[in-house]
């Protein structure tokens, strides 16, 4: 996902390009590229402002308390599947939200879903390439 450029910037980069900085010059010194510069001008020519617009679709049913209730449901039922978690956020905050959403929602607060319970994501990761064969770990290389 990409960053957004704070008003502050935007309006600096557009006042920098009317006060006589070349395009050229201000797309190697702010690091933006030319078509943004284009989208930039035009936002602030038919807004008045270079401010970003507002984010797209919808807020998810499980922000802020939400995404608090669900962690305790998985507290407190680590083997419970996605459908289960949905019941009982239904049950208990009358939120009716899809499987999918909740595993996204997981993902998005670092649990993940090991040997049958919901565990907070491992920050090892596994040496090697995916396919290399494993040796057994009684038999020791020589």
């Amino acid at each position: 996902m990409a960053t957004q450029h704070s008003t502050d910037f935007r309006e600096g980069l557009l006042a920098a390009l009317d006060a006589g900085l070349p395009l050229g010059e201000a797309v190697g010194y702010f690091q933006v590229s030319v078509s943004t510069i284009q989208r930039w001008r035009l936002l602030k020519r038919t807004t008045g402002s270079a401010a970003p617009r507002p984010g797209r679709g919808r807020r998810s049913r499980l922000a802020g308390a939400g995404d608090d209730r669900l962690l305790a449901l998985v507290e407190e039922a680590p083997e419970a599947t996605l459908a289960e978690l949905g019941e009982r956020l239904d049950a208990q905050m009358g939120v009716q939200v899809s499987p999918s959403t909740i595993c996204r929602r997981l993902r998005r607060l670092g649990i993940t879903r090991k040997k049958g319970r919901w565990l907070p994501a491992s920050k090892i990761r596994q040496s090697g390439q995916p396919g290399d064969r494993r040796s057994p770990s009684s038999i020791l290389p020589s």
